[in-house]
């Protein structure tokens, strides 16, 4: 009678992390294309740009704070020479995003662009691949952008750089309508995850938000921020842009990653970087995130796929954040909090993801234990520094013991218990 009883209450049959195991990417790789012929420098309405001259020209004002979705951490690692391009790219681009008069008629072999922005010579057509990678990983908000570049001479030999556009955000009026609803949306979103009292919670009630109303399917847009915030479909590009500049938002600088047809997020909590793939947490089957990919090392997202190696323009001379550790596993343990909580198995039932939801919303204040090398009663009554700071909110001492706490070698429980602990 035992010997079914165990057979019957297999872990490994009973729960699962994902039923959907399928690996879903969709990123579409950027493309440079050279015009051959020399381009003439006309006017189009107003709407060519000449390196600065014409940018600061025009008058507009900003009346909404677009920068904070943006990050820094790529910009400063390009040339003066780089980063003079990337500042006009993203003047024109801010410009594009505050003024509806502006409609970008300008086209580069027929493909619409916005416009033909003047660079310095020094800076070679590797050096354009590099600057549009880095200006798209830290700036999602500008969600009209397409995934082409073209370069050239004009007829006076200068240097251009075009940027095409998605046709449908050619119109200021029509850009600007879309830009309120993103706006609009998001910051709903930003209020509910300002909510939660610790990043981890932030972030974690961020990727549900995202998974939970986005389904992954190809579409037009689907490396914009806006097929996943306003049509609610897309590939991986989307999903990364939009958890990117939301984390951007709410404080913890966020960049996004590429590699082998995929792209996913990589942000900072205090001084260190973590890993966020919330395309591989969607699971489209259930209405419950996945936590493989979740605040993990470099190495935990590499395990038995390859889609997460780098491309190698985060590998050269500007380099992409590296993450060693996985955030949760001090405070966290999937097996330990399932096995010692047995009143949450039969409410929350087989996925993981359930589990660690329980935690974030419930499991922390109410103290409960998640891992054999953390008990945040013990961790409160033997820091009387952090209790004078902390109080009774017990997700701060979890908290702390995971940003700070490891590293100044504070004890987390107790030796017994750590020591004979299941």
């Amino acid at each position: 009678m035992l010997f079914c009883m165990c057979l019957l209450f297999n872990p490994s049959t009973l729960y699962a992390k994902n039923l959907n195991k399928t690996k879903k990417t969709g990123l579409k790789k950027i493309e440079g294309h050279e015009v051959k012929e020399k381009v003439a420098e006309k006017s189009n309405k107003g709407d060519l740009i000449c390196g600065e001259k014409i940018i600061k020209k025009r008058a507009y004002t900003a009346s909404y704070n677009w920068k904070k979705y943006s990050a820094r951490y790529y910009y400063n690692q390009l040339t003066s020479e780089e980063k003079d391009l990337y500042n006009k790219l993203y003047n024109r681009c801010m410009e594009l995003l505050s003024n509806s008069d502006i409609n970008c008629n300008d086209t580069v072999q027929g493909t619409p662009v916005i416009g033909k922005i003047i660079y310095n010579k020094k800076v070679t057509p590797a050096d354009l691949d590099e600057v549009f990678n880095v200006f798209e990983a830290e700036n999602p908000q500008f969600f009209f952008l397409s995934t082409q570049y073209w370069y050239g001479t004009t007829s006076d030999n200068e240097k251009f750089f075009s940027l095409t556009i998605y046709p449908r955000y050619i119109s200021g009026k029509n850009r600007i309508s879309v830009a309120n609803q993103l706006k609009s949306k998001v910051e709903n979103w930003i209020k509910t995850v300002n909510k939660k009292k610790t990043t981890m919670q932030k972030l974690r009630t961020l990727e549900n938000i995202l998974d939970k109303q986005t389904l992954y399917k190809s579409g037009e847009i689907d490396q914009s921020v806006v097929s996943a915030v306003l049509e609610g479909k897309t590939v991986c590009a989307g999903y990364s842009k939009t958890f990117t500049m939301i984390c951007n938002a709410i404080g913890n600088e966020s960049v996004c990653v590429t590699g082998s047809g995929h792209e996913w997020s990589r942000v900072k909590i205090g001084n260190k970087w973590y890993n966020v793939d919330a395309t591989w947490d969607d699971d489209d089957s259930s209405n419950i995130m996945g936590i493989d990919f979740f605040l993990v090392s470099d190495a935990k997202t590499k395990e038995n796929n390859t889609a997460h190696e780098l491309y190698s323009v985060w590998n050269g001379r500007v380099k992409a954040p590296t993450s060693n550790e996985n955030y949760l596993d001090v405070i966290f343990d999937i097996s330990y909090y399932r096995n010692n909580n047995w009143d949450l198995q039969e409410k929350l039932g087989y996925y993981d993801g359930s589990y660690l939801d329980h935690f974030m919303d419930e499991g922390m204040e109410e103290g409960r234990r998640a891992s054999a090398t953390f008990d945040v009663n013990f961790y409160m009554n033997n820091n009387n520094d952090l209790r004078v700071k902390f109080v009774n909110n017990l997700p701060l001492y979890y908290q702390h013991y995971a940003e700070v706490g490891v590293n100044e070698k504070r004890q987390g429980a107790s030796e017994y218990y750590e020591r004979y602990a299941s």
